[in-house]
């Protein structure tokens, strides 16, 4: 983790644990009083159960999601707890599809979080309740349960479960009039834009609108069972970060989500109104765009993929 100045002095965190990789980062919503900072993070447990389709390879060791609370002072963390470990911790075969992208409700009382379907094939075990891989959690800041989750009473389900069904969710935000939006790749394109709701199954892997040579998956029909998104995209653009816009810079993408894109290069500019949402702009911006942030200026920063990743400061053409 590293403390970027606005004249781009870098200054290295310390204190954070031990992790295979962070994932992503948001500061609590009272962050100017408690310098409190979220983060979440893949973590190595050898002597956790081994699960998953890559479990009878002794090579590949069981990593799970994790999310971290600290406080910030200075360039040290402290007081670090960890309130949210998935379950079970998976043994991929590949580490990608983790998810693990965060955002808290307006009023600050919930914690989302998108957790993705690690490269697991198994519709059985992706559907079932019993564990939160492909799945989108909720929780109180602290890491506590809230009673009125969709599952909570429910014996031998993950009570921090929201919605499943999904693949590789890499985008959450919330629009201004409540509505919990996510963005999510799909497999040779058919990436979505899912209006997510309690208790709800998204079809992930039984259904799909991406294109897959010679699979037995299906595309989402009417009366499958499963909800389809509200927007798909294919060729892929390949979501990677989202925010909800609101500032003055760019006052007439107030309440637009902006979604970076991999593939296409930018951002992709979406409007919605209730639970329904459009695509009304491109941006090109010449490069794999991985993270977007909005400043508290109601600038734009954007970050660049590789290994000579970038932070840009976007400014409005006027």
């Amino acid at each position: 983790m590293t403390l970027v100045s606005p004249d781009g002095a870098k200054a290295n965190v310390e204190g954070l644990p031990d992790s295979v990789g962070m994932l992503d980062i948001q500061l609590a919503p009272d962050f100017a009083a408690s310098r409190m900072v979220y983060f979440s993070y893949m973590y190595r447990d050898t002597n956790a159960p081994r699960v998953g389709r890559g479990a009878s390879n002794p090579a590949n060791f069981p990593e799970g999601v994790a999310i971290g609370r600290v406080t910030l002072t200075g360039n040290q963390l402290t007081a670090v707890q960890t309130v949210y470990r998935s379950a079970p911790i998976v043994s991929p075969n590949r580490i990608g599809q983790p998810g693990a992208r965060m955002t808290f409700s307006p009023d600050g009382r919930y914690l989302f979080m998108a957790l993705g379907d690690r490269q697991e094939e198994d519709f059985n075990y992706l559907f079932s309740l019993d564990n939160d891989t492909g799945k989108i959690i909720r929780v109180f800041p602290d890491g506590t349960v809230p009673t009125d989750n969709p599952w909570f009473n429910l014996p031998g389900a993950e009570q921090q479960l929201w919605s499943r069904g999904h693949r590789n969710p890499y985008g959450l935000a919330l629009s201004a009039d409540g509505f919990l939006w996510s963005s999510e790749h799909g497999p040779t394109g058919g990436d979505e834009f899912n209006v997510i709701a309690s208790g709800v199954n998204y079809g992930w892997p039984a259904v799909t609108n991406g294109a897959l040579s010679g699979s037995n998956i299906g595309r989402h029909t009417e009366g499958d069972g499963f909800i389809a998104p509200v927007i798909t995209w294919t060729p892929a653009v390949a979501p990677a970060g989202m925010v909800r816009y609101n500032g003055n810079e760019y006052f007439d993408w107030n309440n637009d989500f902006l979604l970076t894109g991999l593939q296409q290069r930018g951002i992709v500019r979406v409007r919605t109104q209730g639970i329904r949402a459009q695509e009304v702009q491109r941006i090109d911006l010449g490069a794999r765009i991985r993270s977007i942030a909005l400043a508290p200026d109601g600038g734009l920063f954007v970050v660049t993929d590789g290994e000579t990743g970038e932070i840009r400061r976007l400014a409005p053409v006027r």
